[in-house]
């Protein structure tokens, strides 16, 4: 499986975010998310994040973990 369709890309705008796959971005292509006031938080592989905390963290260090991604620049 490539990388690449794993990787998502989260925006965040006025607390609100939202989360895009590859191919969701490029069809947005004539929207520009920056000129709408959007920001680019970060870009994750979705299935080593997960791996990562399921390997990693105690069950309620997880779920907070999980929450705090909703929380921008928490």
């Amino acid at each position: 499986m490539s990388n690449v369709n794993n990787t998502v890309f989260v925006f965040h705008k006025d607390g609100v975010v939202k989360v895009f796959d590859l191919e969701t971005l490029k069809s947005l292509e004539g929207e520009s998310l920056a000129s709408q006031g959007w920001q680019h938080t970060a870009t994750l592989n979705p299935c080593v994040f997960i791996e990562y905390l399921a390997n990693n963290k105690e069950y309620v260090d997880i779920i907070n973990s999980i929450k705090k991604l909703s929380v921008v620049g928490g």
